[in-house]
């Protein structure tokens, strides 16, 4: 295993062989030959991975679809689970900068765009490479509904005054609902509002992961002070502690820290705390004494109107008549993912064929 970013020779070859396993992890070489060919690894170490992507939204659609997969890889090439951060080639403006949804799309430009790496970047351009937030996921893109309304309220306010209101503030609800859009928006808009705060996202089984490799490498007290050294700590899909007593303690006294502290914790997981099976009496607790709020799955306005603010951050040059976006928000009631999932294929499928988008296509491709 390496124990420092590795020279130039090596790390075309361990990186090869990062590709190799999730190729083979895929078991799509067409996703593989679209989302990963193109990346360009620029280190490779037991702490950190800096790779470069052509453009912003290549950092989401990993992040959405193959962020697991990338980690898997990693972890059984390097023997690590190390910090991933990505570098996109046409970097995305972010707050304060980005005004709305549309302000977000990267510009096209002639010449591929100055990289943005912590190095040589402004605050605002190491929002989400420092502190693991996606660039898309903020306020100002996220669709407010009847179903999620009063959690988005609550995102807001803890935003406003981290660590004094809502302490810890707990999120639940279904896949693919917007749990983790809006965490990732408080992240932006505590950043935008503060721009020292020392923010961090991390699913909690890569919290997981990277406790056990502070245990088997004797970096405890590193592992700690990363964690308990933050103003804001955004742990997703905390559901998957349960069952873990190592790393429910841990996280527990993490937890107590950051609190006595004064500093905000937010969790979001699939169910409320005291349905998640395996989860410690004293974690229950914690989560209980704070704000816990539940997002349901949106209605059929709230369905439409996502419909168009996908349409927007896609930049489309063909929309979508109003009665397509109602077939497919009627049609598709599960959740936002698979809603957005299936504008995403008709609008491919209408630009790749050259049809034009009409009811009939959508029902094709619905079917």
């Amino acid at each position: 295993m390496a124990v420092q970013p590795v020279e130039p020779e090596e790390l075309t070859r361990l990186w090869e062989q990062v590709l190799d396993t999730v190729r083979s992890r895929l078991g799509s070489h067409q996703a593989f030959d679209t989302w990963f060919r193109p990346i360009v690894a620029r280190e490779l170490g037991p702490h950190r991975v800096d790779l470069e992507v052509p453009n912003a939204f290549f950092v989401d659609w990993i992040h959405e679809h193959h962020l697991g997969t990338l980690r898997g890889a990693l972890r059984d090439v390097m023997c690590a689970t190390p910090d991933i951060r990505f570098t996109p080639r046409e970097p995305e403006p972010l707050p304060p900068a980005a005004t709305s949804p549309t302000d977000a799309r990267p510009a096209p430009t002639a010449a591929p765009a100055p990289t943005v790496t912590s190095a040589n970047a402004g605050p605002a351009g190491r929002l989400w490479l420092e502190s693991q937030l996606n660039p898309r996921l903020t306020f100002d893109s996220f669709v407010v509904g009847g179903s999620n309304r009063f959690t988005h309220a609550a995102c807001r306010a803890v935003s406003e005054r981290p660590g004094q209101v809502y302490n810890p503030l707990f999120i639940f609800g279904g896949s693919g609902l917007g749990k983790t859009h809006l965490l990732h928006a408080v992240g932006h808009a505590v950043k935008q509002s503060r721009p020292e705060a020392r923010v961090h996202y991390v699913p909690a089984e890569r919290f997981t992961n990277e406790m056990i490799f502070s245990i088997q490498h004797g970096q405890t007290l590193a592992f700690r002070n990363k964690y308990r050294g933050v103003d804001l700590l955004l742990i997703d899909d905390v559901q998957f502690l349960a069952g873990k007593e190592s790393t429910q303690e841990e996280f527990f006294y993490t937890f107590n820290a950051l609190r006595d502290a004064h500093k905000q914790v937010v969790v979001t997981a699939d169910k409320a705390p005291k349905d998640i099976g395996g989860l410690e009496e004293r974690l229950i607790s914690r989560f209980n004494q704070g704000l816990i709020a539940d997002i349901k799955q949106p209605d059929l306005e709230t369905r439409i109107a996502i419909l168009h603010n996908r349409c927007e951050l896609e930049g489309a040059g063909m929309r979508p008549a109003d009665d397509v976006l109602l077939l497919i928000a009627d049609r598709v009631r599960g959740n936002v993912r698979d809603l957005e999932g299936c504008l995403v294929r008709l609008l491919a499928v209408a630009s790749l064929t050259h049809q034009e988008i009409t009811v009939e296509l959508a029902e094709d491709v619905l079917s």
